[in-house]
């Protein structure tokens, strides 16, 4: 059994978007990268929160490739992305 503890856990201000988007990175045993972001309101305390539960141990990081997300942008000017009216 391998060991499924994050390694290199970090949070950090986004070095594009300071003081609006926070980061939280690590890497696992197999050296697979992880990077949550954080964005709003409350980011950098929830920032926090969510790197001193998987270092405290209260959450587990991994997460099935089923849900993992893909390459997006997130613009500091835009809280919620706009939704489109449906069709009637």
């Amino acid at each position: 059994m391998t060991d499924q503890r994050p390694r290199n856990l970090v949070v950090a201000p986004d070095l594009d978007n300071p003081g609006y988007l926070w980061r939280v990175e690590w890497s696992d045993s197999e050296d697979a990268g992880y990077i949550t972001i954080f964005a709003g309101q409350e980011a950098e305390a929830r920032a926090r929160d969510y790197h001193d539960a998987i270092r405290d141990g209260r959450l587990d990081p991994r997460i099935p490739d089923a849900q993992r997300g893909g390459p997006f942008t997130i613009s500091p000017s835009a809280e919620r992305p706009v939704q489109r009216r449906r069709r009637a």
